[in-house]
């Protein structure tokens, strides 16, 4: 369902992602609790990527900005992993949607197929 997308940008979309909700639930410490869901669907002519993982801290999402870095190692840069989503997204005109629901954190893409 991907095929339109280059292989380092669907790479990126994918490790970026999955990086992302691996961090955030490896902070719960209910082992239990430590749930990713990821999902590529078709719906007609839209192509969905949706991850989501539980989490207790709840992210703020105020006026489409994006959540801030929670690493400690300021040695090295962070902070650029959904920025990079974005670019993505933008590169393939899809759309991008970061929401938090009843201690689910899901990012979505929409790409046109």
């Amino acid at each position: 369902m991907l095929d339109q997308i280059d292989t380092m940008d669907l790479c990126s979309l994918l490790g970026n992602s999955l990086d992302n909700a691996i961090e955030a639930v490896s902070k719960i410490p209910d082992p239990e609790k430590r749930l990713i869901d990821l999902r590529i669907t078709q719906k007609e002519n839209l192509v969905i990527y949706n991850i989501r993982n539980y989490t207790e801290a709840q992210p703020k999402l105020e006026n489409g900005a994006l959540p801030e870095s929670t690493k400690k190692d300021t040695s090295r840069p962070h902070g650029y992993g959904l920025r990079s989503i974005e670019q993505i997204a933008k590169r393939y005109n899809a759309t991008t949607n970061l929401s938090v629901k009843n201690n689910w954190f899901s990012l979505t893409v929409m790409f046109v197929s």
